[in-house]
């Protein structure tokens, strides 16, 4: 995907925004974003197991490339030109593309740190809760939670000591979990546009509601869920939670290339038909300009063309923050 932001060269310009400011040139999209061993089991002994990226992820990756490109292209040919214009494939062809945009929304680092930073908080509440309804439902007394109830108000009082592998252990169920939330409920829906995109490592926009300006990651989303997702459940029940989070949705979009638009709307809400409608009806550069921010705004890094004005104007914003850093 990657490619389809470079140069005629096949470089990108790479902007870090966070923990640190920094401007990359010249990259090459597979040293982009990269993570290493963020994929790969660690053994007893240290050593690791790279079998989940090499086979199945890279499975996906091959797949999706093809369903992007069959969207990329579709978008290409409407007529007129720039149109919105819903993706004219059956359920069962959309299934690679519907992946392959799952995959971006859940197998980055940011939603791990996201759903890790709210597995004790959740943890806790979910106990304290239970000792309440148990003292409401007269099967405790007040007397005997006291003590639990006032160590869960104290820092360090109680631990969450996570499995190790344990986002390497669910991501294939979770790929599989989005792609049925958003691909049984979700259309898609496309449009080419003439001013340029950006991408970055939150790639994918995802709209609770209709609020143009209120877009969030998929950690974000699922994080601040009440109740969140739990890490620490079991995982049918956690998988189930994720559906029901990402299933009513209003719809999700993200630049598939430089000058493409992907949207899953969700038809059978009317937050969703909004959206659809603000997608078709909106100008090029509005839409651009919005989807650039919100991924901004989002994503520790972001890439694309050399010479792009707003990727210009953050990489001197980089420079001129790191120069600060350094003096």
């Amino acid at each position: 995907m990657l490619r389809g932001f470079a140069n005629s060269d096949g470089r990108l310009t790479v902007i870090h925004l966070r923990p640190g400011p920094g401007v990359e040139r010249n990259k090459h999209p597979r040293r982009v974003g990269r993570v290493d061993r963020l994929n790969s089991w660690e053994r007893e002994d240290g050593t690791f197991d790279d079998g989940l990226e090499r086979v199945p992820m890279n499975r996906l990756d091959n797949v999706g490339a093809v369903g992007l490109r069959d969207m990329i292209d579709f978008a290409a040919a409407v007529e007129p030109a720039g149109q919105l214009r819903l993706l004219d494939r059956d359920w069962e062809d959309r299934v690679p593309l519907t992946m392959y945009v799952a995959g971006l929304m859940v197998r980055g680092p940011t939603l791990r740190e996201k759903l890790d930073d709210r597995a004790l908080p959740s943890l806790i509440e979910h106990m304290r809760a239970g000792l309440l309804r148990a003292v409401e439902e007269e099967r405790a007394t007040e007397e005997n939670v006291r003590p639990l109830l006032l160590a869960f108000d104290r820092p360090g009082m109680v631990r969450l000591d996570p499995p190790r592998n344990r986002h390497q252990a669910v991501l294939l169920d979770l790929i599989q979990t989005v792609t049925a939330a958003i691909g049984t409920t979700h259309i898609v829906a496309t449009r080419r546009l003439d001013h340029p995109l950006l991408t970055g490592s939150e790639p994918v926009v995802v709209f609770d509601k209709f609020d143009l300006t209120g877009g969030s990651t998929c950690g974000d989303l699922l994080a601040a869920a009440d109740p969140p997702v739990a890490l620490w459940d079991e995982r049918e029940t956690m998988l189930a939670r994720v559906t029901e989070i990402l299933s009513t949705t209003a719809g999700l979009a993200w630049a598939a290339d430089r000058h493409t638009v992907g949207l899953f709307v969700n038809p059978e809400t009317a937050e969703g038909g909004k959206l659809a409608y603000a997608f078709s009806e909106i100008s090029s550069e509005g839409l651009a300009g919005l989807l650039n921010i919100q991924v901004a705004a989002r994503s520790t890094w972001i890439a694309g063309r050399a010479g792009d004005p707003l990727l210009e104007a953050l990489a001197s914003a980089a420079h001129a923050a790191a120069s600060k850093v350094a003096y």
